[in-house]
């Protein structure tokens, strides 16, 4: 065998393991963005549930009562919090719609009784129920 002809194969050998080190490389990399985003989604969804439970506690309580709910100013990013009552949904239920900025956009909706009205923004927010209306407000 010829030297420059080893030197070729060692040149042939050493692209085709650059080449599956890149191919490599990717399909990592698009494991772990998949990874990040379903950890997201999962704190979005866990937000959403636990919103979801303060508001239908408020809803099957007495009249008179009241209580404070923090929500993070960030969640993996930036998020919006949005209740629709019944006048605007045109039905007898509230909507309570969580959107995020993660993945190009991400949504949760949940179905609410329909005498839960207001807003809540994330920050402090104050929950009361009179006289059979729970009204969320941003403190």
């Amino acid at each position: 065998m010829k030297k420059g002809q080893a030197s070729n194969e060692v040149a042939m050998i050493i692209g085709f393991m650059t080449f599956f080190l890149v191919l490599l490389m990717g399909v990592v990399s698009q494991e772990l963005s998949s990874a990040s985003d379903e950890r997201s989604r999962q704190a979005v969804d866990e937000l959403a549930d636990v919103i979801e439970a303060e508001l239908l506690l408020a809803y099957n309580a007495e009249n008179g009562y009241e209580r404070r709910l923090t929500l993070p100013i960030q969640l993996e990013g930036n998020y919006s919090v949005s209740i629709f009552n019944t006048t605007a949904t045109e039905t007898n239920f509230s909507e309570l719609i969580l959107k995020s900025g993660i993945a190009g956009g991400y949504e949760i909706v949940k179905i609410l009784p329909g005498g839960i009205v207001g807003g809540v923004e994330p920050g402090p927010n104050r929950i009361r129920k009179m006289n059979n209306v729970v009204n969320v407000t941003l403190t």
